[in-house]
């Protein structure tokens, strides 16, 4: 079946989706719309994409429920579902749409406005007035990349706002207001490999369990860099707890690491801090096995501090050791911790003649 194109209005939104039933649709909606639009395209039973990048969005009351100005409407694609067994409707998101372009004149996107969907992928690109992204706005959502870079205007990312989804990467570059990442933010987040914080310079807070299990499918999450956040003072209990990373790095504005922050995080190799004095450590922060075993870079001068709050493998960032392990040159067949020999392109802690290096 061919593919059309359509550019739509509020106005026209109702007729034209009416004589577009059925079709493959590639659909454009712009002009003023509201809640009772997105009812419409909801209920739109084709497979197409969306984009509203030059839609605005309007105040409207339906139902008696007020639905703000320039915010996508709560559950505005998770209508659809099922009364199960027990009475209780369980809903399953739209399965038509299939990729979204959104607005460039929202602010926020409403409560489980994308919880479940199909849609892969989420453009945000246009939204550089996003403020907020509310409570399960894409849980269990389907796109492979949670790509928010450069929404410099974005502040929140409220609980299970982003929990859950099938991203391999999630990328929060420019996102230079952002101030909190809250509970379950962006937890169990199963699939990624890679995660990027540059320009997050206003984080203060990351959240309870806001990225618990991160790449437990993958196996590997990547590195977990969070020195860009020159704001950050509190990873909360849990936050990262069995993260799939071997390596962590802190910036100087740390204060506290809560409870299990990064317990059963297993893989974690080494550890950098850049503040001269330790942050706050709630119980099991850290396992046991990632106190006396990761090597910790820290400030030079700063070693003791560090070993008094339970680090026992502890080296000053740029010593003339710490350069040669940072840069290993030395010969011979490499090994991992576990004994094994270590491929040439392997990162990590790797022993050489009898020496540990970190490639």
């Amino acid at each position: 079946m061919k593919t059309k194109t359509l550019l739509l209005s509020a106005a026209l939104c109702s007729s034209v989706l009416a004589s577009a039933q059925g079709l493959n649709v590639e659909l454009t909606v712009g002009g003023n719309i509201d809640k009772t639009v997105f009812s419409q395209l909801d209920s739109f039973s084709v497979a197409n994409s969306l984009n509203l990048k030059d839609a605005t969005i309007l105040a409207a009351t339906v139902g008696g429920v007020e639905y703000p100005a320039n915010e996508i409407p709560d559950s505005a694609f998770m209508t659809k579902g099922y009364v199960n067994a027990n009475g209780v409707f369980v809903f399953t998101g739209n399965k038509e749409v299939t990729s979204v372009v959104l607005p460039a004149s929202i602010t926020a996107i409403g409560a489980s406005a994308f919880n479940g969907s199909v849609a892969n992928p989420v453009d945000f690109s246009a939204c550089t007035k996003l403020e907020t992204i509310k409570t399960y706005a894409f849980e269990l959502s389907a796109m492979d990349k949670i790509d928010l870079s450069g929404l410099s205007a974005l502040q929140t990312i409220e609980a299970n706002a982003l929990k859950q989804t099938h991203a391999a990467s999630i990328v929060l570059d420019g996102c230079s207001s952002l101030t909190a990442i809250d509970q379950y933010g962006l937890a169990q987040s199963y699939f990624v490999t890679s995660t990027s914080f540059k320009g997050c310079t206003a984080l203060k807070t990351i959240g309870n369990r806001a990225f618990l299990n991160l790449g437990k499918t993958s196996g590997d999450c990547g590195e977990i860099d969070l020195t860009p956040c020159t704001a950050l003072e509190t990873i909360d209990e849990s936050a990262f707890q069995s993260a799939k990373t071997k390596s962590v790095k802190f910036p100087a504005s740390l204060k506290t690491i809560e409870a299990k922050a990064f317990n059963l995080a297993s893989l974690i190799e080494t550890i950098t801090f850049e503040g001269t004095t330790p942050p706050t450590l709630g119980e099991t922060a850290f396992t046991a096995k990632i106190m006396s075993n990761a090597i910790v870079y820290v400030p030079a001068g700063s070693e003791q501090a560090y070993k008094d709050a339970g680090f026992e493998n502890v080296q000053a960032i740029g010593t003339p050791v710490t350069a040669a392990r940072m840069n290993a040159t030395a010969e011979g067949t490499a090994y991992d911790l576990n004994g094994r020999q270590a491929a040439d392109s392997a990162k990590g802690v790797i022993i050489q003649n009898g020496q540990k290096y970190v490639k």
